[in-house]
């Protein structure tokens, strides 16, 4: 089932597995059982099983089409296939023109929620260190600073700081205000936004990140002993985010509880993690 993702630490069978997690938490949230959980829980399993192709929501809902045609009634195998065409929608959705239901909201917010608690700061850590072109700045900023005198080991550790401390940045004011990071066009107060089921995921979210933000640019030894654990495994493929938590050795008391409750929702304890 999951084959076809390339399984890098910002994004692969764990955001797969996780986003099923948070899916299932939604529909509890709101009150649906029955078939209808079960719906979602496929669609979710399934929405980016064709993400290394372009246009990767509509080559899912194909791929879907074709492998669950027979294996579900028509009807939720049409709504499986909705569910995945519509969770790549952009950020700001026109409730007019995309479909609605149980299931694809289920499908559409665990797919923009699923880094939860602390565990939240790693995956924005590990997202910023699997895209191409984010290593192409980083390499790029390495090189001017060797330039400037400082050695390859504390060039490379001040371009990974500065990119995270950037990047986290941009996904608390996206958190804050949807829409383009540096544009006020259709950018609306997230409460407006989300159903206030998944708010405490977001709320919760934005206060870890934005504490881990300021020990971070303070200089704090558990934030840098944070990124530090992560940025040396910049590039790698194949070993997803939850094992590299898992693998992650803290010693401060700081980073060992933000481990300890990434923990927690990597192991189902999504109430405990918020």
């Amino acid at each position: 089932m999951f084959s076809q993702e390339r399984n890098t630490p910002g994004h692969g069978v764990s955001h797969t597995l996780n986003a099923e997690q948070v899916a299932m938490w939604y529909m509890k949230q709101i009150g649906v059982k029955g078939r209808k959980v079960e719906t979602a829980q496929i669609a979710t399993l399934l929405h980016d099983v064709e993400k290394e192709k372009p246009q990767h929501a509509r080559a899912g809902e194909r791929y879907v089409r074709r492998m669950l045609r027979g294996a579900l009634p028509r009807d939720e195998l049409h709504e499986v296939s909705v569910a995945v065409t519509n969770h790549s929608w952009p950020l700001v959705r026109d409730s007019k023109k995309m479909p609605t239901s149980h299931v694809t909201d289920a499908v559409f917010f665990a797919d923009r929620l699923e880094g939860i608690g602390h565990y939240g700061v790693f995956r924005c850590i590990a997202g910023s260190l699997d895209d191409t072109g984010k290593l192409m700045r980083l390499k790029k900023r390495e090189a001017e600073l060797r330039i400037q005198g400082l050695s390859k080991a504390n060039a490379r550790r001040t371009a990974l700081r500065e990119g995270t401390i950037e990047d986290i940045g941009i996904e608390i004011a996206i958190n804050k205000k949807l829409g383009k990071p540096r544009s006020r066009k259709n950018r609306v107060p997230v409460e407006e936004y989300y159903p206030k089921e998944v708010l405490p995921i977001l709320r919760g979210y934005r206060k870890h990140s934005e504490a881990f933000l300021r020990a971070l640019r303070r200089g704090r030894p558990w934030a840098e002993e944070i990124m530090g654990g992560f940025t040396q495994h910049a590039g790698t493929t194949g070993t997803d985010l939850n094992t590299l938590i898992r693998g992650f050795e803290p010693k401060t008391k700081r980073a060992i509880e933000f481990k300890e409750n990434a923990l927690q929702y990597i192991d189902g304890d999504i109430e405990g993690a918020l």
